[in-house]
């Protein structure tokens, strides 16, 4: 197999898939090293339009785990970061052999981003193999639909209904009037206002 391999989910609750205009979406993607040398690696992450990028952090399971780099590269949508050589020593416990990054983003309040669209993440890991080959691998959320699939979130909005009354119903002239106005969720609202 591959001595490095890429996985992803939303960071920190992997199973929230919605998110609301305005809303913080995070993304953590983590490398499984082999213990030893991966030369080369990088990885890409390419967020969805309308998705303004805001930090990133990078982590290691094993602290004797080096590589160059860490902060990403933007151009446009996409991420890279230059890990360059990964080196994992040997320390026996395969439960530290990993990389995490870290990223966070904000849903901008685009017109094209409306209740019910779908917006996907997609994320590509490049390596040398040990013969000096390049590789690269693309992260596929759903390995048994065909073609690569992205991560995919779901955007939410609320649906508001205003109401308006007036106490009392039957006014005279010089009398107090009371107008209360009332703003709750439809049933088809996905979101809180």
């Amino acid at each position: 197999g591959d001595p490095v391999s890429l996985n992803k989910a939303f960071q920190p609750d992997p199973a929230k898939t919605s998110y609301g205009i305005g809303e913080t979406v995070g993304y953590r993607l983590r490398l499984s090293v082999s213990e030893g040398t991966v030369r080369a690696v990088t990885v890409t992450d390419t967020l969805p339009a309308g998705l303004t990028f805001l930090d990133a952090t990078v982590g290691a399971g094993n602290t004797g785990i080096t590589f160059s780099g860490g902060a990403p590269v933007q151009t446009g949508q996409t991420l890279s970061f230059n890990l360059g050589d990964v080196l994992n020593p040997a320390n026996g416990n395969a439960a530290d052999d990993f990389i995490t990054l870290d990223l966070r983003a904000r849903l901008d309040n685009l017109p094209e981003h409306q209740d019910g669209v779908v917006l996907g993440n997609n994320a590509q890991l490049r390596f040398t193999d040990g013969a000096g080959a390049p590789q690269t691998r693309d992260f596929d959320a759903d390995a048994s639909a065909p073609g690569v699939q992205p991560l995919n979130f779901t955007v939410v909005e609320p649906n508001l209904a205003l109401g308006k009354s007036v106490a009392p119903a039957e006014q005279s002239l010089g009398d107090a009037i009371t107008f209360t106005l009332n703003v709750d969720h439809t049933a088809a609202s996905t979101a809180d206002a």
